[in-house]
């Protein structure tokens, strides 16, 4: 399995113990193995006080993930959702990770966060010790 979809699997479940009702998704798949050109965000996460959280799971080695890891589709997507209701929210989560030393570490960032990063960032990626900020 590869490392993203294990993070996905980890992300559901830890939705899960939060006390969310929490749905990975499948990815389409279209030839060599490649996930579909527009594919749905990874995973659903629903409470009980009617926020629906849409989430986009993403895995980077080092110390900054690139703006440009989230397809246009992708952040389209997340931030028509976020803006949709007063109880509907859209995130990128983000997992860092390191091989020597062996280390990760999560972030669970809103889109508008990532786009006024995107927007404001003098940079073209968003690096590990600001990710902590933006989530």
């Amino acid at each position: 399995m590869s490392r993203g979809k294990a993070y996905e699997r980890e992300l559901k479940q830890a939705f899960e113990r939060a006390g969310y009702l929490a749905y990975r998704k499948i990815d389409a798949m279209t030839g060599k193995g490649k996930s579909s050109v527009r594919s749905l965000p990874d995973l659903w996460a629903m409470r009980d006080n009617g926020a629906v959280l849409l989430i986009e799971a993403k895995v980077v080695k080092g110390m900054s993930i690139p703006f440009n890891r989230l397809a246009e589709h992708q952040r389209d997507y997340l931030a028509e959702f976020d803006d949709h209701a007063l109880n509907f929210y859209g995130y990128v989560s983000v997992m860092f990770y390191g091989e020597k030393p062996r280390w990760k570490r999560a972030f669970l960032i809103p889109i508008s966060a990532w786009l006024h990063a995107e927007r404001t960032m003098d940079r073209k990626s968003i690096p590990l010790n600001s990710a902590g900020l933006l989530g």
